[in-house]
């Protein structure tokens, strides 16, 4: 993982093997009204969990964006559709987190496999933050539709795991 949107994923000094992606405002403050955390609890903790463990989280320490999914107290947490809610929330956060899978084995053709190739560079990703947004969303495009050309990688593994998880905990009744 190493953006969400063009906000790159940087090591978290308070927990070991952990990331966490924000934007960073003109002051150099993190912004906290959304933050994305990533943890490896398998490797943190291997004694309790796990070592395929991932955690994913979404943080925000400000009230208009809780308030904004519907949550204004704790018995909301318990409104079976502000959980449908919260779990959309995950998957569409997720939808935009940048994975770089040099395993995965796209069927291109010889001039899409080269672009694809220098998509696999973290430098490339870095050279596109400097330009607009439309072009790193682009990249961003034509590499998740070269991925989508393999039977599977990391991403929809990944993405198959947390609606997976998200679809098990819904059936719990509340």
């Amino acid at each position: 993982m190493i953006y969400h949107n063009q906000n790159e994923f940087y090591p978290d000094k308070s927990h070991a093997f952990s990331r966490r992606s924000t934007t960073i405002r003109q002051n150099g403050k993190i912004n906290l009204y959304k933050v994305l955390k990533c943890y490896a609890k398998g490797i943190q903790y291997p004694q309790y969990t796990d070592i395929n463990t991932l955690r994913y989280e979404i943080k925000s320490c400000r009230k208009n964006y809780i308030n904004n999914l519907g949550i204004y107290n704790l018995n909301d947490l318990l409104n079976k559709e502000i959980y449908n809610k919260l779990a959309d929330v995950l998957i569409k956060e997720f939808e935009q987190i940048l994975i770089i899978d040099d395993n995965a084995k796209p069927i291109l053709s010889d001039i899409k496999l080269k672009h694809h190739k220098k998509r696999l560079c973290q430098i490339h990703w870095r050279k596109l933050t400097n330009k607009s947004k439309n072009t790193f969303r682009k990249n961003i495009t034509a590499y998740n539709d070269a991925l989508d050309t393999c039977e599977t990688h990391l991403k929809k593994e990944l993405t198959n795991l947390i609606i997976k998880k998200l679809d098990e905990l819904k059936s719990v009744p509340f």
